[in-house]
């Protein structure tokens, strides 16, 4: 989620962009990194929301910040 509430979709991101941290406070996009991924992609599901990352990605949960590819349903 932006700063100001609303949604975009991660290949539109910039560094111009202001993110929601876990602690609810704005941060800014330091840095936008691509690369190719040879492996599948993840997709999570919540809040109505889905998300496509690599394996490596790393996301906030409830129980901290874990690697997509250790998230369990």
């Amino acid at each position: 989620m932006l700063a100001n509430g609303s949604f975009k979709v991660v290949k539109d991101l910039s560094t111009e962009d202001k993110l929601i941290s876990p602690n609810g406070k704005p941060v800014s996009i330091k840095q936008i990194l691509q690369s190719e991924e040879e492996n599948p992609l993840f997709e999570i599901k919540a809040a109505g929301n889905s998300l496509k990352v690599t394996r490596l990605h790393v996301v906030w949960t409830t129980q901290g910040l874990k690697q997509a590819q250790n998230l369990r349903a």
